[in-house]
């Protein structure tokens, strides 16, 4: 069956019996060594970079505050207590890359940046930073990461997914517009995980793999 055409009753059943372990452990050696710099630097890849033609990216980001200072961005992430404390943190750190970003690509047009994609961003930053050894392994700390939203993530709730407007058969990063439509998602993918009892996160990593394991099968 293909994941996009996947119930919420499977959803929840499927990552109930997923075998998260691993996969985590063989995705945490990839930021296990590194420093916090050098995770921000490589949470943009060239396949993100792609999306911004004409608005020379790595220089964008690059001179994001938070990329010029990792130390202290990984110190007020360790400081937060509550899900409602991370939650605001995150979307600041998002609105804070488009404002950083700018408006316009170097044409002149509509740059490609927007809140959704700044949080795809943020939330690929924050969750490398969580499973290197610089984040505190607290029984809270895993719970508290947002999922980022691309083809991966967004596919398999094309079905479950009851808000507006619909998740197209091919969906990208760039379906995410705002932020209203941002939270709406991550409520959708949070009451999937609470009924199949694992960390949100958790279905990030299950809809990766399965992916992944789909293509291989051909």
């Amino acid at each position: 069956m293909q994941s996009g055409l996947l119930s919420r009753d499977e959803l929840v059943s499927t990552l109930r019996s997923f075998q998260a372990f691993p996969v985590i452990e063989r995705y945490r050696q990839d930021w296990v060594g590194k420093t916090p710099a050098e995770i921000l630097s490589l949470a943009v890849d060239r396949k993100i970079y792609r999306a911004f033609a004409h608005e020379t990216p790595s220089q964008r980001y690059a001179g994001w505050r938070w990329h010029k200072e990792p130390e202290v961005l990984l110190g007020n992430l360790n400081a937060l207590r509550s899900q409602e404390e991370f939650n605001q943190f995150s979307e600041d750190l998002g609105e804070s890359l488009v404002a950083t970003w700018g408006e316009k690509n170097d044409r002149g047009e509509p740059s490609r940046m927007n809140i959704g994609v700044a949080m795809k961003i943020i939330n690929v930053v924050l969750k490398h930073l969580y499973y290197s050894e610089h984040e505190p392994k607290s029984d809270l700390g895993e719970g508290l990461l947002h999922v980022p939203w691309d083809r991966f993530t967004l596919e398999p709730l094309r079905r479950t997914w009851q808000g507006d407007p619909c998740i197209p058969s091919a969906p990208s990063q760039g379906f995410v517009k705002t932020l209203a439509l941002y939270r709406a998602l991550q409520s959708c993918v949070s009451g999937i995980a609470k009924d199949a009892g694992v960390p949100r996160i958790w279905y990030e990593f299950w809809a990766w793999d399965w992916k992944h394991q789909a293509d291989e099968r051909g």
